[in-house]
């Protein structure tokens, strides 16, 4: 009987045919990966809930973070940012672009949760003057979002995505203008491991977190916080949040039976675990893509400022010189 062989560079030439086929298939896969820095300040920073001087704070509740989730395809490579902040402003932004490597800095999106009990980062001046932005803290900011950025960039792996939009049903916010202005919907991707655990749940909701306020004299991530915790104890991996078209104004429904706001942490929590328990029931029957197409584009629009506020804080902004 003949014995068939083959000469040993052919299989070597196989073995190295197949190794670049399969590296081929990995590297095509959608990818996502998800980190987190805790940017909680060591002391007890004055808070911001809009426009104007910041408030003191005697305690701090939860704690603050910047999320970075990267996504990738083949072809391009997107970070989508979330920070605990009533705002992050552009200078901050670029501060942060220009220590990522390997995403193009128009493809990060950094985004505020738009939270009303945090540090003021745009440098907000009182009737004296004075600020209580803390430019050294602003900027360890920006390096803690720069490394979870480039450590998420180095965590990718494949993924399959789900998608869904539904109403978020139950208590959580409405229109204080107009009751009949707001949009409950909820739009929720998650993405999950080849082990068919989830690694990130994104939710992009609109609420304004304003449960706590600036002016009781506690920093928080208001229900943000909650809503990250029980999205992680319920299975749906790291949550970022990024918040919605707030419009004039949906806020937190906070409002007890004679329509009083409770501005009480415990009302952060029940609002925070609502709006996670509705995002991941929202996501939960929807079918999952193998491996989607990533597609990042982006215009920049200019619009002239003529009002005298903001002209004002734009001009007096410690920001505006710390470039």
């Amino acid at each position: 009987m003949n014995k068939i062989t083959f000469p040993i560079k052919m299989v070597l030439g196989i073995l190295v045919i197949l190794l670049f086929i399969q590296a081929k298939w990995v590297q095509a896969a959608f990818q996502a990966g998800i980190a987190v820095r805790d940017v909680t300040p060591q002391k007890m920073l004055a808070v911001s809930g809009g426009i104007g001087p910041s408030e003191p704070v005697t305690k701090i509740i939860g704690k603050l973070t910047v999320r970075a989730l990267v996504l990738a395809d083949d072809d391009t490579k997107v970070a989508i940012c979330s920070t605990d902040f009533l705002g992050f402003p552009g200078v901050l932004c670029d501060k942060v672009r220009k220590q990522v490597k390997g995403i193009l800095p128009d493809n990060i999106l950094i985004g505020a949760t738009h939270q009303h009990s945090g540090p003021d980062c745009y440098g907000f001046r009182n009737e004296k003057g004075e600020t209580a932005a803390d430019l050294e803290y602003l900027d360890d900011v920006c390096r803690k979002l720069a490394e979870a950025i480039n450590e998420a960039n180095q965590k990718l792996q494949a993924v399959g995505v789900k998608i869904a939009t539904e109403n978020a049903r139950g208590k959580i916010a409405y229109n204080a203008y107009a009751e009949r202005l707001y949009d409950p919907r909820c739009h929720v991707m998650q993405f999950v491991g080849s082990d068919g655990k989830a690694v990130a749940t994104l939710i992009n909701y609109a609420c304004h977190p304003e449960v706590i306020g600036a002016d009781q004299g506690i920093m928080s991530p208001d229900f943000v916080g909650p809503l990250y915790d029980r999205i992680s104890e319920r299975g749906g991996g790291v949550g970022i949040y990024m918040n919605g078209a707030l419009g004039g104004m949906v806020t937190a429904d906070c409002r007890d039976a004679r329509g009083r706001d409770v501005q009480r942490w415990d009302e952060c929590v029940r609002i925070g675990n609502l709006l996670a328990d509705e995002s991941l029931r929202i996501v939960m029957g929807a079918a999952i893509q193998k491996d989607p197409d990533l597609y990042c584009d982006s215009t920049t629009i200019k619009f002239p400022i003529d009002n005298p506020l903001m002209r004002m804080i734009l001009k007096t902004s410690p920001l505006a010189t710390a470039r």
